[in-house]
């Protein structure tokens, strides 16, 4: 269930975006493709595209304890795929340098691939290794376009 929190700002009417780093990101276009009714658009940056993924960070790579607890999580690719005909504007990137630069590669080449429209962006550095001013100042620019 999503809570929607007012803020006094805001109103109803005000558009909602969803984005997230590494898991969140994965969460974040998920969560996008399959409720574009709630969300204006979505991003997703250094974003783990498949749950296996989460082995990068399990000692000995060993996610069974986790993944016991979970019936499926559906890729990012195969969320785009379910929703391609609703799908919000969406956006996600990937430093060259970073872990999950190939799952990244290959989920730009898989959407293309599948003609889905995209943006995507590779940098030459790990985006950890970036400010947090240069993390979320593409993510701010390619939201804020989606507002006019």
């Amino acid at each position: 269930m999503f809570r929607q929190y007012q803020i006094k700002i805001t109103s109803g009417k005000s558009p909602l975006f969803i984005t997230g780093f590494s898991m969140g990101g994965f969460g974040a276009l998920r969560i996008g493709a399959g409720y574009p009714h709630l969300f204006k658009a979505c991003s997703g940056l250094s974003s783990i595209t498949e749950f296996e993924q989460l082995s990068n960070w399990y000692e000995n790579g060993d996610i069974s304890e986790i993944a016991a607890n979970v019936s499926h999580q559906t890729s990012v690719l195969e969320s785009m795929l379910k929703n391609r005909d609703n799908l919000p504007p969406f956006f996600f990137d990937c430093g060259a340098d970073d872990i999950l630069i190939e799952a990244n590669r290959k989920l730009h080449a898989d959407l293309s691939a599948n003609n889905i429209t995209h943006v995507y962006n590779e940098y030459p550095v790990n985006i950890t290794g970036r400010t947090g001013w240069n993390i979320s100042e593409n993510t701010c620019f390619f939201l804020n376009k989606q507002l006019v």
